[in-house]
């Protein structure tokens, strides 16, 4: 009767672990992580946080989806599903640092849904760097200097 019971029960494990393997992420699930870049490492925490070269900023995704020529047409396409377009990353960096005054940076990019399996954190990031503004010290500045995209590569 124990060996009946022990085989139910790791019968019951098994499904367990099967249907929470295939779950799928969210997008922001996917995201969460370390990412190396030819400027350093990028950390994107689940709390909205993102740190780089020493600075603290803001991730968020953008709930409709990402449209570089977006309009404010109330026009749809009924071909093309939502779980099917890529969704907008905004990050955002702006602070005071003593040895970089006052600074905003911001980039974009976009997800793709299909690209990858959804139950898989994302493995590369493309971030087009949409603003930059520096006062007083340009070592940000030199940094981002004909920059149009970073290029992000999750670390192993």
């Amino acid at each position: 009767m124990k060996k009946i019971g022990l085989v139910f029960l790791s019968l019951i494990l098994t499904v367990v672990v099967l249907v929470a393997c295939t779950l799928s992420l969210s997008t922001e699930d996917r995201i969460v992580g370390e990412y190396k870049s030819d400027f350093g490492t990028w950390e994107f925490d689940k709390d909205g946080d993102v740190f780089f070269s020493g600075l603290k900023g803001e991730w968020a995704i953008d709930d409709k989806s990402y449209d570089d020529e977006s309009t404010d047409d109330e026009s749809t396409d009924d071909e093309s599903s939502e779980s099917d377009s890529p969704q907008k990353i905004s990050i955002w960096f702006y602070d005071y640092k003593e040895d970089r005054g006052l600074y905003s940076v911001k980039f974009t990019g976009k997800i793709e849904r299909n690209g990858e399996k959804p139950s898989e954190k994302l493995s590369k990031l493309n971030l087009n760097l949409k603003e930059a503004r520096f006062e007083g010290y340009t070592s940000m500045e030199e940094k981002f200097e004909g920059i149009d995209v970073i290029r992000l590569t999750r670390k192993q």
